[in-house]
C-alpha cells in the first residue's frame, strides 16, 4: 500500500503542470454539507486532486504491504464501482467531496485515509489497474 500510494505521488509530484492551493473543500454529512479549508494539489485541469502532504510522500495509511499484495493478487473488485471497493479495502473511507476552484465548485470522489491523506478515487484505481497489467 506504502508502495501504491508512494509511486502515485511521485508521478504527481513530478508533473510541472500540477497546482498546490489552499482552499474550501465541503463533505456532505447528515445531509450537512461541512466545510473546511484545506490544502490540495491537483492536475492542470483539476480531474485528479490529492491531499498535499502527499506530494512530499508524507501521507499514510492503515494499510500493509501485505494486504495490498492481497488485493493485487486474490480479489475481485466487481462487487461494486471499483474506487469505491479499493477504497474500502484500504481501510480508507469513500467520500463524495467538493472543492472550490476558479471561483467555482468542483465535484469529486476521494479517498480518504486515517491520517487524513486523501487521493481521489480515479487516479487510486488507475493506479491498481496499471500494477495489474
Amino acid at each position: 500500500m506504502i508502495l501504491l500510494i508512494t509511486s502515485i505521488f511521485l508521478l504527481m509530484a513530478n508533473d510541472t503542470a500540477n497546482v498546490c492551493l489552499t482552499t474550501k473543500l465541503r463533505v456532505k454529512e447528515s445531509q450537512q454539507y461541512v466545510e473546511s479549508i484545506t490544502a490540495i494539489c491537483m492536475n492542470a485541469n483539476a480531474t485528479s486532486v490529492w491531499s498535499k502532504n502527499c506530494k512530499s510522500n508524507n501521507c499514510q495509511s492503515d494499510t500493509t504491504e501485505k494486504k495490498m499484495e492481497a488485493i493485487l493478487l486474490n480479489e475481485d473488485l466487481s462487487r461494486m464501482p471499483p474506487g469505491v471497493d479499493l477504497c474500502r479495502k484500504l481501510n480508507g473511507t469513500f467520500q463524495f467531496y467538493d472543492f472550490f476552484y476558479k471561483n467555482k465548485w468542483h465535484s469529486m470522489e476521494r479517498c480518504l485515509f486515517s491520517d487524513k491523506s486523501f487521493i481521489d478515487s480515479g487516479a487510486l484505481y488507475s493506479k491498481y489497474l496499471e500494477l495489474n497489467e
